[in-house]
């Protein structure tokens, strides 16, 4: 593979261009690469109209009043860091220089710097000779579908000969992921290494997708959907439960009996065999509704047009489910339930009340 400094400007803008689709974008222009500082060794502003133009609800309607400012984003290739690998901290000099791959836990928690602590002065487990990317340890679905997954495409359309660096201790889904991705993985089973050419993507605001890696993702999931065999009947009406998980609501099984009753298919997480089994199903669903969490990623994979009903309270009245739904052109609908001591995350009975409403 050509050295960087070796490539020249029009194979680098090239490879870069064919990155991202932009279909509501179609202008791509590139800034020259330039030295951002002595620790980049490279960086690409990638820069579209859309990166610098406020998204308003005349753009986007199915934000309910809500708007978003997406700035540029850079992808750096940075020479000799080590990198703490279930954190995806990494370090040049001795300077951390990018944000934590974990939930809540930015690189400036203090929490967070206290358990990982400083790099060792001599990390003896060396990748050398060819250009990485880490992936660090995930534990949240959502995490993975929306923020990791994209940059692990994006990366891919940039160069075929990346290899992702990350640990044994993926969920499946990611592992999954990784290798519908069609990406060259090597699970790595040190806390340390020492990385002689990185790539480091900066990620959208926390917990939601650029309007470019939806474009990207939907893609992907077309494609790996396309790519499942089953003769099954698919359901065009799909509830995603929690139940048995953190934050379900109380009396939720009275709530799936009664939406059975009305013609939806339960869709439970941890029950789906494969990420292209799940991608099938929801390629297919008309109308999805569930509770606030991880499983409504899966409106990526909702066809135009279609709808997700979301129950939330108070609580956990996050804005990332509206954004994800709008950038799929998929309509979004937020029920607001009751907060009580008895039922922190709503009650089922409730929901059957609202949903009649609606349904």
């Amino acid at each position: 593979m050509k050295s960087m400094s070796k490539l020249t400007q029009s194979s680098l803008f090239q490879r870069a261009a064919s990155m991202l689709p932009l279909p509501q974008h179609p202008t791509l222009r590139l800034s020259r690469a330039s030295l951002e500082s002595s620790s980049f060794h490279m960086a690409m502003k990638l820069q579209t109209s859309g990166f610098h133009q406020r998204i308003t609800v005349n753009d986007v309607p199915e934000m309910n009043q809500r708007s978003l400012y997406w700035p540029p984003r850079f992808r750096h290739l940075i020479k000799d860091v080590k990198v703490h690998t279930p954190t995806g901290l990494t370090f040049f000099e001795g300077r951390l220089i990018n944000q934590s791959g974990q939930i809540f836990e930015e690189a400036h928690s203090s929490a967070l710097q206290n358990r990982v602590g400083r790099p060792p002065d001599r990390v003896r487990t060396k990748f050398a000779n060819e250009e990485y990317f880490v992936v660090p340890t995930i534990h949240a679905y959502w995490h993975w579908a929306v923020e990791w997954l994209p940059r692990v495409l994006g990366m891919k359309a940039i160069s075929s000969d990346v290899t992702v660096l990350t640990t044994f201790r993926q969920p499946s889904y990611v592992k999954q992921g990784l290798e519908l991705a069609g990406v060259s993985v090597e699970y790595v089973d040190k806390v340390w290494i020492n990385v002689d050419s990185l790539w480091i993507v900066d990620k959208a605001f926390f917990g939601f997708i650029h309007p470019d890696d939806s474009s990207n993702l939907r893609e992907f999931c077309k494609t790996i959907a396309s790519n499942f065999e089953s003769t099954a009947t698919l359901p065009s009406k799909v509830y995603v439960s929690r139940k048995g998980f953190a934050r379900s609501m109380s009396n939720e099984t009275e709530l799936e009996e009664w939406l059975e009753s009305v013609g939806f298919a339960i869709f439970r997480v941890n029950e789906m065999a494969s990420l292209q089994e799940q991608a099938r199903l929801f390629s297919s669903a008309e109308l999805l509704v569930g509770p606030t969490g991880s499983s409504l990623s899966n409106v990526v994979f909702m066809p135009p047009g279609s709808k997700a009903i979301e129950l939330a309270v108070w609580l956990n009245n996050w804005p990332e489910c509206e954004s994800l739904s709008a950038s799929s052109g998929v309509a979004h609908e937020k029920v607001l339930l009751k907060a009580t001591r008895s039922a922190p995350y709503g009650d089922g009975r409730e929901a059957i009340r609202r949903l009649k409403e609606i349904l």
